[in-house]
């Protein structure tokens, strides 16, 4: 009988996941016309794969936004503190979960108001942040 590596699985679904959500805004932010875009993710696994092309990569997404991030703009990438990126995992997470295509807000949405409080308390007590 085979066996399944949950946390191993778990890793590869998570920086999918994540390379699929920044595909997504990489392209959006290009359609809008924005010249210069910052990442900061807290998947150091992926932002190397992105930020490395020398690496061979059999991922089909991470190739379509190494491609997209050499077009004629700037896109840099930032690794994040875990601890000060909750707010933004858990609007990525709502993101997949809804599934109803571009969301945009003018003010945070009520589920994000404990996530933000959160990440501010974790920002004044992180000194890795800046």
């Amino acid at each position: 009988m085979p066996t399944w590596d949950v946390h191993a699985s778990a890793r590869v679904f998570s920086t999918q996941r994540q390379a699929l959500g920044l595909l997504d805004g990489l392209r959006s932010a290009w359609d809008y016309g924005i010249q210069r875009i910052l990442v900061e993710m807290d998947n150091v696994e992926a932002v190397k794969l992105i930020t490395n092309p020398s690496q061979s990569n059999n991922s089909t997404i991470i190739r379509r936004i190494q491609s997209l991030i050499n077009y004629s703009w700037s896109a840099m990438f930032k690794i994040a503190s875990r601890v000060v990126n909750g707010a933004a995992d858990a609007l990525a997470r709502n993101g997949f979960e809804e599934e109803s295509g571009l969301l945009l807000w003018n003010a945070p949405p009520p589920f994000m108001d404990a996530f933000l409080q959160a990440d501010q308390q974790a920002w004044r007590g992180n000194s890795d942040h800046c």
